[in-house]
């Protein structure tokens, strides 16, 4: 589950990079636009993953891992 903190990194991440784009797209300048828009991009893909996982949606990506980990003939 996805603590507050980190939801708030995502969320100021994502306005962020809105924003950087806004200015970047203003200013004409398409490598800091186009930057920005990947950084709210990849946030917000991280922000809806958060949303499933607490609503049940999604099953954690720790949760296969460990099951990888216990059953694996070494």
């Amino acid at each position: 589950m996805a603590s507050v903190v980190s939801k708030s990194i995502g969320w100021c991440a994502f306005v962020a990079g809105l924003i950087g784009a806004g200015i970047g797209i203003a200013w004409l300048q398409v490598v800091p636009a186009v930057l920005c828009l990947i950084v709210a991009s990849v946030s917000g893909l991280i922000l809806l993953k958060m949303r499933a996982e607490e609503q049940g949606r999604l099953e954690p990506v720790e949760a296969p891992v460990r099951a990888m980990a216990g059953t694996s003939a070494g």
